[in-house]
C-alpha cells in the first residue's frame, strides 16, 4: 500500500484499512484516543499483538498500521515501508521511567535512566533525528 505522500492528516486514517494492537493493548488506546481527537473511526482490519507481525502484514499490503517511529524506523532497511508522519493533530504520547524510590539503583540502572533522559532531550530539540536514525556516540565508562 503506498499512500504516496510523506505527510498525511489523521482524518486521512478514516479511508486506510489499519492493522493494529488489539482493543486491550495501551497503544491501541492511545491510537484510538489521538483518532477520536481528529473525529476519524478507524478502519481496522486485522489485529495483531506483535509489532513484527503487524509490520509484515503492512508489508504484504494488509493495510496500514500506527506504531512508535523509532521502532519502525530501526526495521525500515529490512522491510520496503514507507514512513509517513501524522499531524492535525500530530499524535503525542507522555512516557516516564518508573523506579523504587526507597531502593538504591545501581550503575546500570542509573546510567539507563540518563541515556533514556538525554535520548528524550535530543528528541525534543531535534525532531529530525530519528528520521536520520543517526547512532549514537557513546563513551566507555
Amino acid at each position: 500500500m503506498n499512500i504516496g505522500k510523506r505527510r498525511a492528516r489523521m482524518q486521512d486514517l478514516a479511508r486506510l484499512p489499519l492493522v493494529l494492537m488489539p482493543v486491550d493493548y495501551c497503544l491501541r488506546k492511545m491510537v484510538e484516543a489521538e483518532c477520536a481527537k481528529a473525529g476519524v473511526h478507524p478502519q481496522v482490519v486485522l489485529e495483531m499483538s506483535s509489532p513484527e507481525g503487524i509490520l509484515q502484514a503492512v508489508a504484504e499490503g494488509t493495510g496500514a498500521t500506527i506504531l512508535p517511529e523509532l521502532y519502525v524506523r530501526s526495521r525500515l532497511p529490512r522491510m520496503d515501508l514507507q514512513v509517513i508522519d501524522l499531524y492535525d493533530p500530530t499524535p503525542r504520547h507522555a512516557v516516564g521511567l518508573a523506579y523504587l524510590t526507597k531502593r538504591h539503583r545501581g550503575l546500570a540502572a542509573e546510567e539507563f535512566a540518563t541515556i533514556c533522559q538525554t535520548t528524550m532531550r535530543d528528541l525534543q530539540s531535534d525532531p529530525e533525528l530519528p528520521k536520520r536514525n543517526r547512532p549514537r556516540e557513546r563513551t566507555a565508562g
